[in-house]
């Protein structure tokens, strides 16, 4: 079966339909907020590329000044997007990076929105792991394995070699290999909002309660502590309208043991100012924060979009939203184009979903697999 994993908890209440998204133009993608500790660095230039059998290409001393160089996101099926006959196989990956100042107990994850089909990851000779799925995202913990302030080694083995026990057998689409989503260095404090939760944003939000009257929301918050010892925390949420002013907050104190923890908040929003879809595509923004006790240094944070809804489906009245009939009428989405394959940009999201809006539709089937972050925040 499908690994599919959660990526950003979004309008449905902390779990995707990939089935089903409303669309409407809006920001809200996962980002660290500038007072958080958390800093993310693109890991797109610079990378040597070869396709085929290269033996001990994992290794610090190999020899890749004859290997292509490439940018990220990549894929070696550009040229063979229309062929059904399109390449499939083992395609090597190797960057020379230097590793940013650690303040004392940081830690540095390695993230990539996607690699097809499996990823094997190597840095400075050693192996982090395996991930077989070419849709999800997935982070590694690579702290160890770095060279502080020195030169670093990465390693990627893309395998989209045919598998009986791996999604997908077949199908009417081409199969690309590559890093063909955005890969990027993650570094958090020691104590911080959980960074490999099927590298999601650690913090999941829902919606119990939306009316006219009020809204309520609910929060998880996970917490990865790396450190020996447990450490007293302050958790907090604070949501903000669109317009940044804020309108609604909730704090709780928590120990943070050794590993992941949970730490639960709730927040009530009078007179919420609600999701409409295309007719009004209103998001609030929630700001989940972790910070030691008693200290005014930074914490970890991370902001997330968050609207308030309510959908239904009545017997007579159709698809309602918010309590009024909404008209669904939509298209099926892929992740292609034909210079690009599955290597897309911004634009190219963007250009899909302007083509989907001047069509008249109204919602988006998103299939087969996990899409981009980009076509979930522009869906919202």
């Amino acid at each position: 079966m499908p690994k599919f994993f959660p990526m950003k908890p979004v309008l449905c209440g902390g779990f995707r339909v990939a089935i089903l998204v409303v669309l409407a133009f809006a920001a809200g993608a996962l980002q660290a907020a500038d007072a958080s500790a958390r800093r993310q660095i693109p890991l797109r230039t610079g990378w040597r590329f070869y396709f085929g059998d290269a033996p001990g290409a994992w290794q610090t001393a190999f020899d890749d000044q004859a290997w292509e160089t490439v940018s990220v996101p990549h894929t070696w099926n550009e040229a063979d997007s229309t062929d059904a006959k399109f390449r499939r196989g083992t395609g090597w990956y190797r960057l020379h990076f230097a590793t940013p100042p650690l303040a004392a107990g940081e830690r540095v994850y390695l993230d990539f929105r996607a690699v097809s089909l499996v990823a094997t990851v190597w840095v400075n000779g050693r192996q982090l792991g395996t991930h077989d799925n070419g849709f999800s995202a997935f982070r590694f913990d690579a702290t160890e394995a770095l060279r502080p302030g020195g030169d670093n080694t990465l390693v990627v083995l893309a395998d989209t070699t045919w598998r009986d026990d791996l999604p997908p057998r077949a199908g009417d689409f081409t199969l690309c290999g590559g890093i063909y989503r955005d890969a990027s260095l993650l570094i958090t404090p020691a104590v911080a909002i959980e960074p490999l939760d099927h590298a999601s944003s650690g913090i999941y939000l829902t919606t119990p309660e939306v009316t006219a009257d009020q809204a309520k929301l609910h929060a998880r918050v996970l917490v990865r502590n790396t450190l020996d010892r447990p450490q007293p925390v302050m958790v907090r949420v604070a949501l903000s309208d669109a317009g940044g002013a804020s309108v609604a907050e909730a704090r709780v104190k928590h120990l943070a043991a050794p590993g992941v923890t949970e730490a639960v908040l709730d927040l009530t929003l009078p007179k919420p100012h609600r999701w409409q879809g295309r007719r009004d595509p209103y998001l609030y923004s929630a700001a989940a924060t972790v910070s030691a006790e008693g200290e005014n240094r930074a914490g970890d944070e991370v902001t997330q979009s968050v609207g308030f809804r309510t959908f239904r489906i009545d017997g007579e009245r159709g698809f309602l939203l918010n309590d009024e009939p909404y008209d669904l009428r939509g298209a099926n989405l892929h992740q292609d184009r034909a210079e690009r394959v599955w290597a897309l940009t911004p634009a190219d999201h963007e250009q899909d979903f302007r083509l989907m809006l001047e069509m008249g539709c109204t919602f988006v089937r998103l299939v087969h697999y996990q899409h981009d972050e980009a076509d979930y925040a522009l869906a919202d």
